[in-house]
């Protein structure tokens, strides 16, 4: 009884030091550097009030509107470049624990460890933790997708089916390289519906919902598919 308890304990502990460790690479020291090009211009567009916002977006760069919007909203509370580089923080802190859960559903809770301090210390995820630009929030959409989707695989209620298809949208408005990612989970999912009983159906209406919830930007994405340089192209006001 008290081995199972200081077991019980130890993992608790490793688990917040993995937290804790990951939390101090991606939050410590934020403002230490000055906004380079592609922040700035983050910072530039979100300042922008919501039509005139969606509008420059279509117009003049070449991304989704979800990571801006967000953005914009936690303009509100501050615009410092600590403050919001730390909104990408966040998501890329918030990552750890799904991978873990993730990870601990397919190769059991030594894996889920393993795969969550390998994120925590992984060099590119801390870089673009830190940066304000919509990659963490793309993974964390990822990460969150897959781990819906191996919940559902194992049991989970159909109405989860629902917060698939909203993760599914918004990884599309996130970023269009996430395109390729929606693609995967579909093939993914086309292969478990042929081992897991009740699955592809409920599959399908998510990706169908989804392409629909994405909808209303698909003019702006074809516009985007034949522009040149985007954002790249153009600088923000000095």
């Amino acid at each position: 009884m008290m081995q199972s308890i200081n077991s019980s304990k130890g993992r608790a502990l490793a688990y917040i030091a993995i937290l804790a460790a990951g939390a101090a690479l991606r939050f410590v020291d934020l403002g230490r550097e000055s906004f380079w090009h592609d922040e700035a211009w983050s910072w530039w567009l979100a300042s922008k009030p919501g039509s005139e916002l969606i509008q420059t977006l279509r117009d003049a760069d070449g991304h989704p509107p979800l990571y801006y919007l967000l953005l914009s909203g936690w303009l509100e509370w501050g615009d410092s470049e600590a403050w919001l580089r730390a909104l990408s923080a966040f998501f890329g802190f918030l990552t750890l624990p799904l991978v873990a859960r993730l990870a601990g559903r397919l190769g059991g809770r030594g894996a889920g460890y393993v795969a969550m301090a390998s994120l925590a210390l992984c060099p590119a995820h801390v870089w673009f933790s830190r940066e304000t630009r919509s990659y963490a929030l793309l993974v964390f959409e990822v990460a969150l997708l897959l781990t819906l989707l191996v919940e559902l695989r194992a049991g989970r209620s159909k109405g989860w089916w629902i917060a698939v298809a909203f993760t599914l949208a918004s990884i599309l408005y996130t970023h269009y390289m996430g395109t390729l990612l929606v693609l995967a989970a579909a093939l993914m999912s086309l292969l478990w519906s042929r081992t897991t009983s009740g699955f592809g159906r409920p599959a399908l209406g998510a990706f169908v919902g989804a392409a629909l919830l994405f909808s209303p930007w698909i003019p702006a994405a074809w516009l985007h598919l034949f522009r040149v340089g985007g954002a790249s192209g153009s600088s923000p006001p000095r």
